[in-house]
């Protein structure tokens, strides 16, 4: 097993304790011949274009993951926000995607939309959403509350990686032993 990158999850792009905190997390892995990537919180965030400046900032640095030389995007959420469009895959297409590309950056997007059906990423997924690059989920990396302390099973991740295989996507595992949150909302 190698591991490619950390996942950066950004709740609040704009805070001065998270941009100051995410600099120095650049600097060390810069150093260290280490990659990041963001993984922007669409639980929290309202608009793609929030966190436009701290991706811009970063994808061109050294220490920022790319998939074929594309910058790499996640997110935590956000399968069910449309952003104004006809549908959340018209909305990611118009307000990150095409945005984007217009200052001539194409993203490697592999979103976690566990929004959509809970990690499932069924069949009809990667058909609803043909904006994405592939898919991941962070709520596969730990057992559900009711499932008290086990071994997490790899079932969900199984159906995604297939299902994304069969339409031409890829699928990424996370993997997340230790985890660190800041919420004000009394669950840090």
């Amino acid at each position: 097993m190698s591991l490619d990158a950390f996942a950066l999850n950004v709740q609040d792009p704009t805070a001065s304790w998270a941009t100051n905190a995410i600099q120095l997390l650049f600097d060390a892995a810069a150093a260290n011949d280490f990659k990041l990537f963001f993984s922007f919180d669409m639980s929290v965030i309202d608009q793609p274009s929030t966190f436009f400046p701290l991706f811009l900032q970063y994808q061109n640095t050294a220490a920022y993951y790319t998939h074929d030389n594309r910058p790499f995007v996640s997110t935590f959420d956000g399968g069910a926000k449309s952003f104004g469009a006809s549908s959340p895959n018209a909305g990611w297409q118009a307000q990150f995607k095409n945005v984007l590309a217009a200052d001539g950056i194409n993203p490697f997007f592999m979103p976690d939309f566990d929004d959509y059906g809970g990690a499932s990423y069924d069949a009809n997924f990667f058909a609803n959403y043909p904006v994405v690059d592939g898919v991941m989920s962070w709520e596969s990396a730990w057992p559900e509350i009711s499932e008290g302390v086990v071994n997490v099973s790899s079932a969900k991740d199984q159906t995604a990686l297939t299902n994304a295989r069969s339409a031409g996507k890829v699928y990424m595992m996370p993997l997340s032993s230790v985890q660190f949150k800041h919420i004000d909302s009394g669950q840090n």
